[in-house]
C-alpha cells in the first residue's frame, strides 16, 4: 500500500471516516451560524432604522465680497432645520443661498 493511504479494513463501505464527517458538521455548524448573525444585524438595522430620524440643517452662505448687503450680512453662518428660517433670495440680486450644514440623529 502506497505511503499516506489509510486502510481501513473494518469499515469496507462507502461511509465517510470520522474526520470527513467533522469537517461536514463544522461546515453546517457554520452555515447556520452566519445565517443567524446575517438575520440578527438586518433586525438590528431595521429596528435602529425605525428608532431615529434624521434632521437636516442648512447653513446661511452669502457671496463673501464686499458687495453684502446689511440685509443678509447678519445672517452669514446661521444655521437653521432645512425648510425652517429666512430662505433666499430676500431681495433683488441676491446672491444668497442655504447649503447643508450637518445631519442629527433623534429618537422618534
Amino acid at each position: 500500500m502506497p505511503i499516506g493511504w489509510n486502510r481501513n479494513l473494518a469499515a469496507l463501505s462507502n461511509r465517510p471516516t470520522a474526520q470527513t464527517r467533522n469537517v461536514r458538521v463544522r461546515e453546517s455548524v457554520f452555515e447556520q451560524v452566519s445565517t443567524i448573525a446575517v438575520s440578527i444585524v438586518a433586525d438590528v438595522v431595521t429596528v435602529v432604522h425605525r428608532a431615529l430620524e434624521a434632521q437636516v440643517w442648512t447653513r446661511w452662505q452669502t457671496a463673501s465680497d464686499e458687495s453684502v448687503c446689511p440685509v443678509c450680512g447678519p445672517y452669514h453662518g446661521r444655521v437653521w432645520k432645512a425648510g425652517e428660517g429666512p430662505q433666499p433670495p430676500l431681495h433683488p440680486n441676491c446672491r444668497c443661498q442655504r447649503v447643508f450644514a450637518f445631519t442629527t440623529w433623534t429618537s422618534r
